[in-house]
Formats: structure tokens, sequence, C-alpha cells
């Protein structure tokens, strides 16, 4: 099993039974920015490899888990915007391109602040809207729902392991196996080819300079 706990959050799977019931295509902004880590691991190019890569995967596997198929194209950027020195990245943006069901942007960074909420997924669909608030609130406009809160961030930990549980007295299937984990390792490498990729347009100064302040 691979631990991508997110996708167990209550929030995360209210969502996706609320998602379920509007057709695609579906626009997802995901938005991960917290304050500085005292940890330096994520950075570590073999330990973590950068953020879109410590982070990130949990972002993608949400996506993945809420679209229910992988992406069909990838556009990344990466950049050193909070510690210039590191040899991997701290920040990084992305779009997944799910084609008729839809389209994902990604932002993760740690230029936040330590009070403000780290992360916030809006989706688009159907002329309506639902946005999960730092896996504490899940609200839905256009909507019948009613508003889910928690009052604590509920990142799935708990619910994680109490299905590995149930996993390990059935004997299966897993409720996040092999198959999850190698379609999230494969998103993540392309982003990071994406991102090393020389496909960026560059203005010619009387360009730039022409361009609005």
């Amino acid at each position: 099993m691979v631990g991508f706990n997110r996708r167990f959050s209550p929030l995360v799977v209210a969502l996706r039974t609320r998602l379920a019931k509007l057709p695609p295509p579906y626009l997802l902004n995901y938005r991960w920015n917290n304050q500085a880590w005292s940890s330096t691991w994520p950075f570590d190019p073999v330990q973590g490899g950068g953020k879109l890569v410590s982070s990130g995967c949990h972002m993608i596997d949400l996506v993945l888990f809420l679209m229910g198929t992988p992406p069909e194209a990838i556009q990344a950027a990466t950049a050193r915007l909070q510690r210039p020195h590191i040899a991997t990245h701290d920040t990084a943006s992305v779009i997944l391109d799910f084609g008729r069901r839809g389209m994902a942007t990604l932002q993760t960074a740690e230029l936040g602040a330590a009070d403000y909420p780290q992360e916030r997924l809006e989706i688009f669909a159907d002329g309506r809207v639902l946005c999960l608030d730092n896996l504490t609130t899940l609200r839905g406009y256009g909507l019948a729902e009613p508003e889910f809160t928690t009052g604590r961030q509920e990142k799935g930990f708990a619910e994680e392991l109490a299905a590995f549980a149930d996993y390990l007295r059935a004997g299966g299937p897993s409720p996040c196996g092999a198959g999850e984990g190698l379609a999230v390792a494969r998103c993540v490498e392309a982003c990071l080819a994406a991102a090393a990729a020389p496909h960026a347009v560059n203005l010619l100064p009387q360009e730039a300079a022409s361009c609005p302040a």
C-alpha cells in the first residue's frame, strides 16, 4: 500500500461523492503554500527531491483520485524562490490536462505565513463550485448539499491506517495499491521532465516593455 493519506480524509471522500454527481468537464485549482519549513529533507536531491516530489506527489494523487484517470498531458515549472542555494526546488506550478474531463492547476511553495491556511482546492463544474478549505471545511455553491466542517484539519491519517488494517485482515484488495502509486510517480517524473524542457516563450525586450505593469 502507498501512503497517500489525503484520499482517505472524510472531507475528500465527501468531495468525491459530490463531484460524481456533476458531469465533466472539471476545472480544478489546487494551492498548497505553507510557511518555510525548518526541515531540509524535502529539498535534498535524494531524501525529498524538491517540493514537487515531497508535497506535489500528494497533490497529484488527490487530483488523480478525484478525476479517476491519469492526465493526457502535463506542463510544469519549478523555481528556487525561498531557498536559492538548494540543489532542487522549493516552488512548483503544474498544469494537468485530462482532455474532455477537464484540467487541473497545482501550485506548491513555502512562501506563506504560519497563520494562513495551508491549502485550498476549488473545483468548477456544470455551473457549480466545490471548495475544500485546508481540509477542514467543504462548501458547495449552487448545490443543495450542506456545508461539511470538521473544526480541525483532517488529512486522512487515521482513516488510512484503518483501511490498511482492514486490508490486512481481509487479504485485499489494497485501498491504495502499487498501480495508484505508479501513476503518481509517472506524473511526477513527467512534471520534472516538463519543467526541464526548453518550451518557455521569451519576450523580446521591446515586447516586454509594451506589456502593462
